[in-house]
């Protein structure tokens, strides 16, 4: 018991000390709970590709996800990513179309830049597995590969920000680029604050 006693009496010493020595003109109160959700709409631009004998043409399509991140510090995250996005793909060599169903799974490492208070740009790199599920030959195809991103956050109010991003992966496919547009809600968001 007094050894509790004496551990709280000298963290409160150490956190007094702490901050006068930081209450000159601008000192920084940081704060937060490090993790983050982002629910996203998903675009795919789609792309040609050559496969054995035929050529596919892949269309435009949708889809949705969801990111889980964990702020390492103010400026570096992990996350998690899910992406489901679905697109029509023309098959040149036997003239018809198909429908390609998309399961993307995403670790990646995410480096931010405060440009302002309310806006962030940020970068990405990851590791890949996807899922590829034709739907005429209840065939899947898997692979796995690099991703990178580039984007802006802006914040909305309180531990809301809306999240604009690009996505490239070096998996070839007829799913071709990613762009996402997402809701971000951070359990409880860095904060600065002035002493007077």
């Amino acid at each position: 018991m007094m050894m509790r006693h004496y551990l709280l009496a000298s963290l409160l010493a150490t956190t007094i000390i702490y901050a006068h020595g930081h209450s000159d003109k601008e000192a920084i109160n940081e704060k937060h709970l490090p993790w983050y959700i982002i629910a996203k709409g998903a675009m795919i631009t789609g792309s040609r590709l050559s496969e054995s004998e035929d050529v596919l043409d892949g269309r435009r399509g949708y889809g949705y996800g969801m990111d889980l991140g964990y702020h390492l510090s103010r400026e570096f995250a992990l996350e998690a990513d899910f992406t489901y996005a679905v697109n029509d793909v023309d098959v040149e060599g036997e003239v018809k179309r198909d429908s390609y169903r998309y399961y993307f799974y995403v670790i990646d490492a995410v480096y931010t830049y405060e440009y302002s208070e309310d806006l962030g740009l940020f970068a990405k790199v990851g590791y890949e597995y996807e899922e590829e599920k034709v739907k005429s030959l209840a065939k899947t195809n898997y692979g796995a590969g690099l991703v990178w991103g580039i984007g802006l956050e802006y914040h909305l109010a309180g531990s809301y920000k809306t999240v604009i991003e690009y996505e490239h992966s070096t998996l070839e496919g007829p799913h071709g680029e990613y762009l996402f547009f997402g809701i971000m809600y951070g359990f409880e968001l860095w904060r600065r604050s002035k002493f007077n």
